[in-house]
């Protein structure tokens, strides 16, 4: 692996890291199967730092990335939303946001966490081995565990359809697998 493979890798960690961090913070999860998110104040983005928003309707968070937001048709049962969907910028000068959305099992133990992450930019997954995606060239990436803080493998897939990358993660927990995810995967639409 070269410097800046292990550069890419180190910033899709951290980024997932974040993401999974950010996750957990929220306490309250609203919405149904298909991804969709109810919430008092309707378009409300809320800034938490430099190039970061939470996002607490679907329609807030698109109009903050400027396309629509595509979601999974298929979830695993007891897999719910979180409350909010966060917006990141891109830690490049005018790269376009993306939107990260969260889902968990809260009946199962451990980490359960699934996570969208959507963009009109070619992320990868840096260190990732080629693989299909629903039929498109894309990337593999497991993360290994680490008790006792993660004990969990994560699998990530990253594919590009049309103008949009994507990129899927899971724990490796409960009732999901690879087949799982992958079955996920190829059911994530646009509206």
């Amino acid at each position: 692996m070269n410097l800046f493979d292990h550069k890419l890798l180190l910033g899709g960690v951290g980024l997932l890291a974040v993401s999974a961090a950010v996750s957990f913070t929220v306490v309250a999860l609203l919405g149904g199967p298909d991804g969709s998110v109810e919430a008092d104040n309707t378009g409300a983005c809320e800034a938490r730092g430099e190039g970061t928003w939470n996002c607490n309707t679907v329609e807030g968070a698109e109009e903050l990335v400027g396309y629509p937001l595509a979601f999974p048709e298929y979830l695993p049962e007891g897999y719910v939303p979180s409350e909010y969907i966060h917006v990141n910028e891109f830690p490049f000068p005018g790269q376009p946001r993306a939107s990260e959305r969260f889902w968990h099992n809260p009946d199962l133990q451990g980490l359960t966490l699934l996570t969208l992450t959507q963009s009109t930019f070619a992320f990868g997954l840096g260190g990732g081995e080629p693989t299909e995606v629903n039929g498109l060239p894309g990337q593999r990436r497991v993360t290994e565990a680490h008790p006792p803080d993660r004990p969990h493998d994560m699998l990530s897939l990253y594919w590009r359809e049309g103008e949009y990358s994507y990129q899927l993660s899971g724990f490796l927990n409960g009732p999901m697998d690879e087949e799982t995810l992958r079955k996920i995967a190829a059911s994530v639409r646009l509206p």
